[in-house]
């Protein structure tokens, strides 16, 4: 389907000839558009009407359809955890963790107890983990938790007897 026009070499031939001198450069892009020119040439030698070209990845023409799926980028691996800015405060009555979560809300916020120690997770684009140290002495105690405006506060009343 390539023909020659005064020594030169046109259609697939000439495409291949320019992939070659360019080192294989072209590689998926030189296949696809060979297509497109066997495929111009065919429509023209019917009396077609020429070719159609999306400015995507796929390229359209008449009967014919190449699609190219491009190759599928990684995605980025997620930002690793940040330890927050963490205050304790163990006074006489009370116990109290402060935790700044920037651009935090309630939803992406996670707070356990594991092993004798509050754990502090969030997911989302902001993430934050932390793990703070409990008292013995309020392992058993009933936890105070608040977040507004990215910051976070726990909170545990002693009992007479932790006092």
């Amino acid at each position: 389907m390539t023909e020659r026009k005064r020594g030169r070499v046109t259609g697939r031939e000439a495409l291949e000839e320019i992939d070659l001198r360019l080192g294989g450069l072209l590689g998926a892009l030189s296949e696809t558009l060979g297509q497109v020119v066997e495929a111009a040439e065919a429509r023209g030698q019917e009396g077609g009407r020429g070719v159609k070209v999306d400015t995507g990845v796929r390229v359209r023409m008449g009967g014919l359809d190449v699609d190219r799926d491009p190759e599928p980028t990684p995605k980025p691996e997620p930002p690793a955890a940040r330890k927050p800015d963490i205050e304790v405060y163990d006074e006489p009555t009370s116990w109290t963790v402060t935790a700044e979560l920037p651009g935090i809300s309630p939803d992406d916020l996670d707070v356990t107890r594991v092993d004798g120690a509050l754990r502090i997770r969030t997911s989302g684009a902001r993430r934050f983990e932390a793990s703070v140290p409990v008292p013995d002495a309020l392992s058993g105690a009933v936890l105070d938790i608040r977040l507004k405006n990215g910051i976070l506060e726990i909170r545990a009343e002693k009992s007479e007897a932790e006092r």
